[in-house]
């Protein structure tokens, strides 16, 4: 499905309330720790492909209980990576594989971890990477396991939420420089609130883990339940883009663990200002935007995308540390984020690590954005509707993510026209 998007002018004003989806990252973890433990979780909770995509791939594993089978987990990296440690550690000989992106995903750490305790896992066809071939086993009486710290922070949070199987717990060790930590602190925070105990040092450069399963929490599972912040801030670039009037979002916790809650620090450097009310977290322009800006992203790669945008719009001379491992995601994202920055006189440049958005022409007559198969680069280019029309090609890939999103958009006063 292909968009071309306009912004009418006109709104409701003065507040729009927009609903977002649940968190993926809590949601994704609750399925998994659900296969270990017996944790009921609302269907209508799942309401992203990606969330869905796991939750089918769990129920197929299940059906096939020790005789093995095919696991297609499409395009989701959560469900690939959250998968491998369960399949190894289970009964069954199984093949996991996904789109043709997926196959490009790097998993080799985390098949490196499973194999030094014993996990038998084959590469079908190109060593390091999608499809598997896996041969389940028992668990031995405890994970020990150590990352490099230079790719996905979801190859430490994956064996951690197999912890409960080793009769002597899990423990890992990893870089403090590793990328996206937030989210293995979020991953522990969801164990804690399960009753399991968890111990965390730090040696010079390095971090330890120790995770052990103790005994049941009486923590109601829909209460660890939030809605998602790397959604909201798509309403903070929009807000920031020159939206007119404020936007409530309501379901968000002010006390969250979701890492990409900092998107309210984040965004309010770059002109845009929020606060929880009784209702929810409401977000306006200060219209007061800074001229050039320096940001660590390393933990926050779910919201370079949009900050990226949000520059871009606001003539903000932003340089970026921490974003290499974002070509590793969906798409090659410093790559879309070039291939369609260069339609609005933008280049994203970088060497040593340090990326700088440089100003290299004007905007073109007609904008068509590709969103490269990656729902993170559709959500954030619709946003510069405000300035111009612009077209989005295969617009329905935010589904993996947001799928109401462009009703949320019609919703603000956008006016949306499939092709």
């Amino acid at each position: 499905m292909d968009l071309t998007i306009s912004f009418n002018g006109t709104t409701d004003g003065p507040t729009h309330v927009v609903e977002l989806p649940h968190s993926k990252s809590i949601l994704n973890r609750l399925l998994i720790l659900g296969v270990h433990h017996n944790i009921s979780i609302d269907p209508e909770n799942l309401d992203s492909e990606d969330l869905r995509t796991l939750h089918h791939a769990i129920d197929q594993m299940k059906e096939a209980d020790n005789n093995g089978g095919a696991i297609d987990i499409k395009d989701s990296g959560s469900a690939c990576r959250f998968m491998i440690p369960v399949l190894a550690l289970r009964k069954g000989n199984w093949t996991l594989r996904g789109t043709e992106r997926m196959h490009q995903r790097p998993v080799k750490e985390l098949v490196d971890a499973l194999r030094s305790i014993g996990c038998s896992i084959d590469y079908v066809q190109t060593d390091g990477f999608l499809p598997l071939r896996i041969a389940g086993m028992e668990p031995p009486a405890k994970l020990s396991a150590s990352f490099r710290g230079t790719q996905s922070s979801q190859y430490i949070s994956a064996l951690l939420l197999c912890a409960s199987l080793f009769e002597e717990g899990a423990e890992m060790t990893f870089p403090t420089t590793q990328v996206s930590a937030p989210y293995i602190y979020m991953t522990i925070s969801l164990l804690q609130r399960l009753g399991y105990e968890a111990e965390k040092q730090e040696h010079d450069d390095t971090i330890y883990i120790r995770v052990k399963y103790s005994s049941g929490s009486s923590s109601d599972v829909q209460d660890l339940v939030e809605r998602d912040w790397s959604s909201a801030s798509f309403f903070f670039l929009m807000a920031g883009s020159g939206f007119p009037d404020m936007i409530l979002l309501p379901g968000l916790s002010p006390n969250s663990i979701q890492g990409d809650s900092i998107a309210m620090e984040l965004f309010s450097q770059l002109g845009v200002e929020s606060e929880f009310t009784s209702d929810g977290l409401l977000i306006s322009s200060t219209r007061e935007f800074p001229t050039d800006i320096h940001l660590d992203m390393s933990d926050q790669p779910d919201l370079v995308v949009p900050v990226v945008v949000l520059c871009a719009m606001q003539n903000i001379r932003v340089k970026l540390s921490g974003i290499e491992h974002l070509r590793l995601k969906e798409s090659d994202r410093i790559e879309a984020l070039n291939k369609n920055l260069e339609q609005i006189g933008y280049a994203l440049n970088g060497s040593d690590g340090l990326y700088a958005l440089d100003k290299i022409g004007e905007w073109k007559e007609h904008v068509s954005f590709d969103s490269c198969n990656d729902h993170r680069i559709a959500l954030a280019f619709s946003a510069l509707a405000f300035k111009q029309p612009v077209d989005i090609r295969n617009a329905d890939v935010v589904s993996k993510s947001f799928p109401e999103y462009w009703n949320k958009m019609k919703g603000l006063g956008f006016n949306l026209q499939e092709h």
